[in-house]
């Protein structure tokens, strides 16, 4: 047995160069000055977070600061420089005006054309994605296409406190000197510090909603004028708990629907007034239908799904008010945008395209998933919809081989990162093991930042070095999917803590075999198709599967 100091907190840095000067530097700046260490408690001091949980990142004009759709954990200050965001990647336009003189009066208004340069290059010595020249040249010409960001403002705080992906990209108009603010250190700042949470929470309010406006399929049509008067009419709402896994954990094993039910806030509730369209901004949402005496679930709904807006177009299409059909409750922590429909009727309905509507119909009643609904309610009702990644185990076709077992084992030092066992849901198991969760509570009290996602692929990862062992992860889990593993050194010995002599641990848990090909070992072992990673928000990948 070896004995050694466990491992702490700010063991490991974000960044080994913030000096003392640097970090008094920082706390000088305007969006700083006014915090009081004083706050701040003994374990967690102020200039320790500044030192340990943030870094200095320079950028030259141009570069990519975030890129839309890529996952990360860090907010951003600009200390130097000016930086911008990007309206809308896909819908990149150059607008021509009409012409001005006599000879020109016959001709168009104006001629629109989509970009057909590329937007990026790719990475350079620093590894920070890059403008095309052509991109950089069109900033300069059209330049309202973009927005440039207030100065000592945060942003980025979208991915970071949703742990999702970044919604718009963000980049370097001239060189500048940024400040990255790591997840944890966010938090704790936010934790002691009123004015930077208020700050924060109000610009994730202002930020998301402008984003899922703007990817609003029957919006995308309005004018950036029309849009920005939506947005000031429009409410952003929250349902659940950040934390919700903690009531989840108490009422998982409940057979009886009700209880899940009862930790699920009303959003809205069928037979009420239609006062207006609900958009989920993230996290998801029970839709069911009062069936006799109980609630049936109909199905749920994600990011970008819309509520109330076939009541809607009933009644502005033919004078007739009907109620909300169906009732929605909040899965977990569920962000709403909630538009009036005096909003929707000026702004969408006034100006769209009726031969557009039917298109845009969602009929709830009449979903088709393919999949028994009593399937789909014990996905619903056990949050397996939440994983993008889970693994799912045919039980009429596995033999019990064990062969993805010892595949996993072969790429993770002799130790498989899963359980076969699990919940069983008419013939599958879903198993014991990491499901990539859309909504990943296992970071949330990480005081490390061990815990994160990979900023690309999005996988849930544990970084050995920083982890301290604190089962923090372990015990938010809903699942049951990580583990706490005793460490050994080299020749074998288990380490032991030199305080107390209890033995060290790591979590552990499924990393996807990432660095090792894009197929997880376990899947591309099993030898009888009976296993398979499933994105569970995909129902229809499921059911694919499922009926096979």
């Amino acid at each position: 047995m070896t004995k050694v100091r466990r491992p702490k907190r700010w063991d490991k840095p974000f960044s080994k160069d913030m000096s003392d000067a640097i970090v008094t530097r920082v706390l000088s700046t305007k969006a700083l000055s006014h915090l009081n260490a004083g706050n701040f408690s003994d374990s967690l001091p102020l200039s320790g977070i500044i030192a340990n949980d943030t870094r200095i990142v320079y950028f030259k004009k141009g570069e990519v600061i975030v890129r839309k759709g890529e996952y990360g954990g860090s907010a951003f200050l600009t200390l130097s420089g000016d930086v911008a965001i990007i309206k809308n990647e896909v819908g990149l336009e150059i607008e021509t005006k009409k012409p001005t003189g006599l000879f020109n009066f016959f001709k168009a208004a104006k001629s629109t054309r989509l970009l057909d340069f590329p937007l990026f290059t790719t990475h350079n010595k620093e590894e920070h994605l890059t403008l095309s020249p052509q991109f950089q040249h069109f900033i300069e010409q059209y330049p309202d296409n973009y927005i440039t960001l207030e100065a000592d403002s945060f942003y980025g705080e979208i991915a970071a406190l949703a742990r999702g992906t970044r919604t718009a990209t963000v980049f370097s108009k001239t060189d500048t000197e940024i400040l990255e603010i790591g997840w944890q250190g966010l938090r704790d700042l936010m934790r002691y510090d009123t004015q930077i949470r208020e700050q924060v929470r109000a610009l994730y309010k202002q930020h998301s909603l402008l984003v899922q406006l703007r990817n609003t399929k029957f919006l995308s049509h309005l004018k950036a004028e029309q849009l920005q008067q939506l947005n000031e009419q429009s409410l952003f709402e929250n349902y659940g708990k950040f934390e919700w896994q903690r009531s989840f954990q108490k009422v998982k094993n409940d057979e009886d629907v009700n209880s899940t039910l009862k930790i699920e806030p009303i959003i809205a509730q069928q037979g009420d007034y239609v006062d207006g369209l609900l958009l989920i901004s993230s996290g998801f949402a029970r839709l069911s239908k009062t069936i006799n005496h109980g609630e049936k679930t109909i199905g749920y709904l994600k990011q970008g799904d819309t509520f109330g807006f076939d009541e809607l177009v009933h009644n502005w299409r033919t004078g007739e008010e009907i109620d909300y059909q169906h009732s929605l409750r909040a899965i977990g922590y569920v962000d709403i945008i909630r538009i009036p429909t005096s909003s929707i009727e000026k702004y969408a309905f006034a100006h769209i395209d009726e031969a557009l509507l039917p298109t845009l119909i969602n009929d709830h009643d009449n979903l088709d998933y393919d999949i028994d609904t009593g399937i789909l309610e014990q996905l619903v009702e056990k949050r397996f919809i939440n994983g993008s990644s889970t693994m799912v185990i045919d039980r009429h076709r596995c033999t019990g081989c064990d062969d993805c077992v010892s595949a996993c084992a072969s790429l993770h030092d002799g130790q498989a990162r899963f359980n076969r066992n699990g919940a069983h849901i008419d013939k599958y198991a879903i198993t014991h093991a990491c499901m990539h969760c859309t909504d990943p509570v296992c970071l949330i009290g990480c005081p490390t930042g061990a815990i994160h996602r990979s900023g690309q692929l999005g996988n849930i990862i544990i970084d050995d070095n920083t982890c301290i062992g604190c089962s923090g992860c372990a015990n938010s889990c809903p699942y049951e999917n990580i583990i706490m593993r005793e460490v050994f050194d080299d020749s074998g010995q288990a380490l032991l803590d030199e305080q107390n002599g209890t033995p060290l641990l790591k979590a552990s848990k499924c990393d996807l075999c990432i660095g090792h090909g894009s197929i997880p070992a376990c899947e591309q072992a099993c030898p009888h198709d009976a296993l398979k990673r499933l994105d569970m928000g995909n129902i229809a990948s499921f059911a694919d599967w499922f009926n096979r």
